[in-house]
């Protein structure tokens, strides 16, 4: 009964799982037009915190499968119900962390290339946030000025005292 308490466990780790149950903010269809391959994937949310939930209904397991995330940065998978703990054939992401491309899909900014395992569903969390550098008017940081300061008197032109 590991799968229970586990489920129970990430039920009560993440409130983006539940908090929002009863508000249609709490959910977001990421994909749900692929039924050749009988994929769904969706958003749970609450504030800025999300989880990505991919769901496989068929016998296959799908490698280097591409999904849209919001958010760039490094991904980890929380939860597998195909993990070999849960006597499932053990497909999936493991401890490999996924980093998201800034290749847009599924109408997002970024997306992951993942291992969604047969018959099974995982849950991927934002482990890692892309950080993004804001450019700076050169004129506020000294160390892009090409100008060495010195100690000369300033009216001196030639630096000497």
């Amino acid at each position: 009964f590991s799968t229970i308490r586990d489920l129970n466990g990430i039920y009560r780790k993440y409130p983006a799982l539940h908090s929002q149950d009863f508000d249609w903010e709490g959910f977001e269809w990421i994909d749900c037009h692929d039924a050749q391959n009988s994929v769904l994937v969706y958003l749970r949310r609450v504030d800025d915190q999300f989880l990505v939930v991919a769901l496989n209904f068929t016998p296959v397991p799908r490698d280097a499968y591409r999904i849209g995330v919001p958010a760039g940065g490094i991904y980890e998978e929380v939860l597998n119900s195909d993990a070999a703990d849960y006597w499932g054939s053990g497909v999936g992401n493991g401890a490999r962390l996924l980093e998201a491309e800034d290749l847009p899909w599924m109408e997002r900014s970024h997306s992951l290339e993942i291992s969604l395992p047969p018959l099974a569903g995982i849950v991927l969390k934002l482990k890692t946030p892309l950080k993004v550098e804001t450019s700076k008017d050169p004129s506020e940081d000294a160390s892009m000025d090409p100008v060495e300061e010195s100690s000369a008197d300033p009216e001196n032109e030639d630096g000497e005292t």
